[in-house]
């Protein structure tokens, strides 16, 4: 019996052993396929990653030139704005100058038309003076002669002259 169970104990070692050679294989299989999955995996991710980083980087060219395009529109906008300033500016400065030429021109052409009605009502105030010397010449003379009309017409002329010359 001894023999047998030598046997079968060496036959049930061989079991063992080829249960466990069984065992470790299928844990050596398991192992390289998870390998192989983790590898995959790894690819997978990577390529992933580097398609992410490519559209990341085409986004962020794509922001700057945006960027850079809004600002070069932003400083032509700006210099457009300021030439647009410096022109109304210069426009308001010489509308400006001009009104005050126009102001100083409308007090001359005001003291000069002062002047003018001045000298209108002291001409007037002269005139109904020569009527009223007139009325009262004539009025003082029961006829009229040729000498009389010489002499008052000599003095309206003067007077007309004296009138032009304070006009001038």
């Amino acid at each position: 019996h001894r023999k047998e169970i030598a046997d079968l104990k060496a036959t049930h070692d061989e079991n063992i052993r080829a249960v466990e050679a069984s065992a470790e294989n299928r844990v050596q299989a398991v192992h390289d396929e998870m390998e192989k999955a983790v590898a995959n995996l790894e690819d997978t991710v990577s390529t992933e990653q580097g398609k992410h980083m490519e559209k990341v980087q085409e986004m962020e060219n794509k922001l700057a030139k945006i960027t850079l395009d809004l600002q070069n529109e932003m400083k032509r906008e700006i210099d457009l704005a300021a030439a647009k300033l410096i022109d109304e500016q210069g426009r308001y400065s010489k509308l400006e100058e001009e009104l005050r030429e126009v102001k100083a021109q409308s007090l001359n052409k005001e003291k000069m038309l002062d002047g003018d009605l001045q000298l209108l009502r002291t001409n007037s105030f002269k005139l109904k003076k020569e009527v009223s010397s007139w009325k009262e010449t004539h009025a003082s003379q029961g006829y009229c002669n040729a000498t009389l009309i010489k002499l008052d017409s000599a003095w309206h002329l003067a007077n007309a002259l004296d009138i032009v010359t304070d006009k001038a």
